[in-house]
């Protein structure tokens, strides 16, 4: 019996062959429905129903078959990857896509298919969407969220919105309702009515200054800050006053009302001025320093900095404020780059299409790895041709590992390879929670036989995301290793970091 075709590759080669101007698309279907994995049977019927010379009624019939596959699928977090595929591939079937994605068992993957479908489902059914996203228990907030900012830039009355918002929760309509009136106001709309909405639902709140504080922060524009600002009368004490207008007095300077800002540092200072208790106001007295501080009112500063070292009754706070002044300096130890063992980490990237944002994390977690435990950066089967646009594209979209800086390190000293085979980079060893035991090794047995390798250096790989390395590549390599001595699987990132660990001590 011949080896089957590993399923993704399979699925990719129909896909490249509907593209043929004669393609066969009825050969075309039968070997999308003789696909191993329902994922990518639905991925490929869906993408064959969209074929231009296809007729309705097949093409409906195609995309029903797999809207029905995407059950079959019982990974929730990878249907909610199916799913939002679908949506990107046709936009005329949205009450059979939100089915689906009411069907998700998991809340995460509910709310992450609802975040990936929010623009491709349009206006039309944005208020179904977001019914369906309030009722996600436990991701309420980041189901909402993207539909939101969605609607509030691309889709008329948003008073609608606030309708649908009603039925969610005080905590959570109150963080919604800010960030309504955040979006609204990025898309340029005039309105306050979320805002005021907000406001109106935290003084009803028993952490009434905590709530109003959160909606202070996430504001930007002067509007947002003055109808937040209204509500300084209801709050009990100066001390509270002043620690709302400090709040709010910092977001109006980030937002480059400079003139309001100062007007509303000094009515806390004037606030903080009727407290007796004076440790009460150290804290606040710190962020007021800091705050005259950015907009050069020096004198002003200093005062409310040497009020606030006078009155902290906690050495932490002391430090910072002794920090701010200047009166202590902090020695920060640079990082030590060390020299590469030639051992080799290796990532096998898993995932469908081009570079993403995905990739772009992982390689960014990686770098810092490598250059801690000196290790050398493999990276297997990656949508990747020119290194220099790659670490170029890492340190511009990330501020993971210095920003780049450490993967620069590796590229410098030619410590980052791109491969298409497990043993282009040395012995390959690949990583599992379930290991055959015929294959099973150590790494310490596994560093012995690195040295009658070819390239003389061993070469670990690792899958990126939740399903690890795929079943071909486990069955191409000749050795296992697990890493926890327990067959325990890890998140990605904790298994990274283990195996950098491992390797670097290695003799």
């Amino acid at each position: 019996m011949g080896k089957k075709e590993h399923a993704p590759s399979a699925y990719r080669k129909i896909i490249k062959g509907s593209k043929s101007d004669n393609a066969n698309i009825n050969k075309l279907i039968e070997e999308a429905r003789a696909l191993s994995d329902p994922y990518y049977i639905s991925l490929a019927l869906f993408n064959l129903s969209v074929y231009s010379r296809l007729g309705n009624k097949l093409a409906s019939q195609l995309k029903t078959e797999a809207l029905n596959l995407v059950e079959k699928e019982k990974r929730p977090w990878r249907r909610a990857e199916l799913i939002i595929s679908l949506c990107k591939l046709s936009k005329d079937m949205p009450k059979e896509i939100i089915k689906q994605i009411e069907q998700i068992p998991e809340p995460k993957a509910k709310a992450e298919a609802i975040s990936g479908a929010a623009k491709h489902l349009g206006c039309k059914n944005a208020p179904e969407l977001l019914k369906l996203a309030i009722q996600n228990e436990g991701h309420e907030v980041d189901s909402c969220k993207p539909i939101i900012k969605f609607w509030a830039t691309e889709c008329p009355k948003f008073e609608m919105i606030m309708e649908i918002l009603d039925k969610v929760n005080h905590e959570n309509q109150i963080k919604l309702l800010g960030y309504l009136q955040l979006q609204l106001a990025r898309a340029g709309t005039e309105a306050t009515e979320p805002i005021e909405k907000a406001v109106e639902l935290a003084l009803k709140q028993s952490e009434t200054l905590a709530t109003l504080k959160y909606l202070a922060s996430q504001s930007n524009d002067i509007e947002s800050l003055e109808a937040i600002a209204m509500a300084i009368t209801d709050l009990p004490t100066p001390l509270e006053e002043a620690s709302l207008l400090t709040t709010l007095a910092g977001s109006a300077d980030r937002a480059g009302q400079k003139e309001l800002a100062l007007d509303w540092f000094n009515s806390a200072q004037e606030c903080l001025n009727e407290v007796k208790d004076l440790a009460e106001t150290a804290s606040i007295r710190f962020n007021l320093a800091m705050g005259f501080k950015r907009l050069g009112q020096d004198e002003l500063a200093e005062h409310n900095f040497q009020l606030a070292l006078e009155n902290a009754d906690n050495d932490k706070l002391k430090f910072r404020i002794q920090k701010a002044m200047g009166q202590v300096t902090e020695e920060k130890s640079q990082p030590v780059i060390q020299k590469s063992t030639r051992n080799v980490l290796a990532l096998h990237d898993t995932y469908e299409g081009n570079l993403s944002p995905i990739h772009i994390r992982m390689i960014a977690r990686a770098a810092p790895l490598c250059i801690a435990y000196g290790l050398d950066l493999a990276l297997l089967d990656f949508p990747v041709k020119d290194l220099d646009s790659l670490v170029k594209k890492v340190s511009g979209d990330t501020n993971i590992g210095k920003g780049g800086r450490y993967l620069k390190e590796l590229a410098q000293e030619n410590r980052i390879l791109l491969i298409n085979e497990p043993d282009e980079a040395g012995l390959a060893i690949a990583t599992t929670s379930h290991p055959d035991n015929k294959k099973k090794i150590n790494l310490e047995k596994a560093m012995e036989l690195a040295k009658n390798h070819s390239k003389k250096r061993l070469c670990v790989i690792m899958g990126l995301g939740r399903k690890g390395l795929p079943k071909y590549l486990l069955a191409s390599v000749d050795y296992h290793a697990e890493i926890t001595g327990s067959n325990v699987p890890l998140e990605t990132s904790t298994a990274m970091g283990i195996i950098a660990q491992q390797m670097g001590s290695l003799k």
